[in-house]
């Protein structure tokens, strides 16, 4: 979209609105003007987002073409609605285009009276995991100040006061539910925790602790995670959604 030539006819409607009068702009009108060039902005962003998630849904058929001999129809006679309430099954675009016309030419209908309409696949995992990194930082209990101050604000963030960091690195599927474990990876200098640690840290059964002289994922902690947190979850076929990291990206961890 052309944002001037949406200024141009919203300046041509309104002058064919109201009567032109020239008066002196005043400091309202122009952050009135500023408010609405964000919102123009921000429709022009949407706009070419919403193509962009259009042109992805073109890989449902490419996975198609790509599913094993193996599938069967099994799971889909198994199918249960009222277990798998969210929609979470494959459309490709025209099926999508179809049903959005059908709906439109019906605006009373539910879903209760539609779900028919929507082709029922087999069961899929749509999961996704990042890392969520923190640091630990130590700010003194006391600073300089003037005399007879009464409020004294500070903001430290300095690289020296870091005492430690560490990382979790959960799973959430795409109805957004944490899923059974996650990775937690503590700062240590050896890459292993110490024995006091060791004596000391509680692990809830929903956690799997590793460690790094970083506090972050590394090869090792990798490895750690799709075998012992990923692996347990899943049993069937899955999509898989990662960070383009090259120790997450390198396939032959998956194949191993």
């Amino acid at each position: 979209m052309n944002l001037l030539n949406i200024v141009k006819h919203i300046l041509h409607l309104t002058e064919n609105e109201y009567d032109s009068e020239n008066s002196p702009t005043t400091t309202d009108e122009i952050f009135a003007a500023e408010r609405l060039f964000e919102v123009l902005k921000s429709i022009n962003v949407s706009y070419f987002t919403e193509l962009y998630a259009y042109d992805t849904l073109d890989f449902d058929d490419e996975y198609d073409e790509m599913t094993d001999e193996e599938s069967s129809n099994d799971d889909i006679n198994d199918y249960n609605e009222n277990e798998h309430s969210d929609i979470n099954d494959h459309f490709t675009l025209e099926e999508m285009q179809r049903i959005v016309e059908w709906v439109d030419e019906h605006p009373n209908a539910r879903l209760a009276t539609i779900s028919h309409r929507f082709k029922k696949v087999k069961y899929m995992y749509y999961i996704t995991s990042d890392h969520c990194s923190f640091q630990q930082e130590y700010i003194p209990p006391r600073t300089l100040s003037f005399t007879g101050e009464r409020t004294t604000e500070v903001v430290v963030k300095k690289k020296y006061n870091i005492t430690h960091s560490y990382t979790i690195q959960p799973v959430t599927s795409a109805n957004g539910l944490l899923l059974d474990k996650f990775l937690l990876i503590l700062q240590e200098k050896e890459n292993t925790l110490g024995k006091r640690v060791q004596k000391n840290l509680i692990i809830p059964p929903n956690v799997v602790v590793r460690a790094s002289k970083s506090g972050k994922s590394n090869d090792k902690n990798h490895h750690v995670f799709l075998n012992e947190v990923l692996r347990p979850f899943v049993d069937k076929k899955f999509l898989l959604s990662l960070d383009a990291w090259k120790t997450q990206a390198d396939l032959t961890k998956f194949r191993a």
